[in-house]
C-alpha cells in the first residue's frame, strides 16, 4: 500500500500541457503558501554572501515579498555588480545598499508570465520598503574587499552597526521566520564566535551557543530570554540596540570573570592528619 509520494511536473521540449499538469503545479503553490503563509515580507533562506575561489557572490535562494515567492536560482557575482557601478559613477565613496526591487514581467511561454526582482546598488538614504536589502557597504571606487578574516568577533559584529571602511553591514538585511524577521545569519554567525571566545561562559551563554550551533537562524524570543537572565532591558524594534545590548551583555561577562571575588575564602588546616584523611 503506498503511503507516501512526492510527485512534480517534467517539462520536455514539445510536451503539451495538460489539466493534469496544471493541477500539480497548482497543488505546488498550494503548498509553498501553506508553509510560509505566516512568514512576512523577506528573505526565507539563501542569498547570503559566500566565498568563491576568492570572490564574493550571493548565493541562490528563496524571497516572500508583497506576498508573493520569488525563487533567485544561481550565485551572483558581487564583483560583477560594482564593476557595472564603477563605470557610472564618479571616483568618491557613498553608502550604499545591495537591494531587490519590483521591475518589469518577463513573458516566458504563451499564457505564461513570470513576475521578476531586479538586483541593484542604491543609496542607503534611498532605501525605502519596497526593497528587500541584501547587504550595506561603503563604496569605494574600484575597491575590492568584503571583510577582514583576521578581525576579533567583537569587533566584527559592533561594524555590524555602521558601515565605515569599506565594512559589509547585514543589520537591516531581515529573513523571515512565523510572525517576525530575524537577523542575517552572517549576523547570527559572529554572535555564535563572540560567545565561543568566552573563556568561561554562564549557563544562559551556553545554552544561547548551542543553539546558535544548531540552527542558523533563530527567533528574537530566544534572545529576548538571554537578555533577561542578564538582567539588560532591550526594544526588539530597534535592531541596531539588539546588536549594541549583545555586546554589552558579552563585556559584563568578561568583566565578572576579570574582577576577583571578595567572599572570604576556608583556609587549608595545617594538620598534615587531616590532609591524609580527607585527600586534600
Amino acid at each position: 500500500m503506498v503511503i507516501a509520494r512526492s510527485t512534480s511536473v517534467e517539462f520536455k521540449s514539445g510536451m503539451l500541457l495538460s489539466k493534469e499538469m496544471l493541477d500539480q503545479l497548482e497543488y505546488q503553490t498550494h503548498i509553498t503558501e501553506i508553509q510560509y503563509h505566516l512568514y512576512p515580507d523577506g528573505i526565507i533562506y539563501g542569498l547570503e554572501i559566500v566565498e568563491k575561489q576568492g570572490r564574493p557572490f550571493f548565493s541562490p535562494g528563496l524571497v516572500k515579498f508583497k506576498g508573493k515567492y520569488y525563487y533567485s536560482p544561481a550565485y551572483i557575482d558581487l564583483w560583477c555588480l560594482l564593476n557595472k557601478i564603477d563605470e557610472d559613477r564618479e571616483k568618491n565613496s557613498s553608502n550604499v545598499a545591495f537591494v531587490l526591487v519590483p521591475c518589469d514581467s518577463e513573458n516566458i511561454h504563451k499564457g505564461v508570465i513570470s513576475e521578476c526582482l531586479d538586483l541593484i546598488l542604491v543609496n542607503q538614504c534611498d532605501m525605502t520598503n519596497d526593497m528587500i536589502c541584501l547587504a550595506e557597504v561603503q563604496y569605494y571606487y574600484k575597491k575590492r574587499e568584503w571583510r577582514c578574516p583576521s578581525q576579533k568577533a567583537d569587533e566584527a559584529l559592533s561594524d555590524q552597526l555602521n558601515t565605515t571602511g569599506f565594512s559589509y553591514s547585514f543589520l537591516n538585511v531581515r529573513y523571515s521566520l512565523p510572525n517576525e524577521t530575524v537577523f542575517s545569519p552572517y549576523v547570527y554567525g559572529i554572535m555564535r564566535d563572540c560567545l565561543e571566545q568566552i573563556n568561561d561562559p554562564s549557563l544562559e551563554d551556553v545554552s544561547l551557543l548551542f543553539i546558535l550551533s544548531q540552527n542558523r537562524l533563530i527567533s528574537f524570543e530566544v534572545f529576548k530570554q538571554w537578555f533577561r537572565c542578564k538582567g539588560i532591558e532591550v526594544d526588539f524594534g530597534e535592531r541596531k540596540q539588539i546588536i549594541e545590548k549583545f555586546l554589552e551583555g558579552i563585556q559584563m561577562r568578561r568583566s565578572s570573570i576579570a574582577t576577583p571575588s571578595n567572599e572570604p575564602s576556608l583556609p587549608k588546616s595545617e594538620d598534615p592528619k587531616l590532609h591524609d584523611e580527607f585527600g586534600i
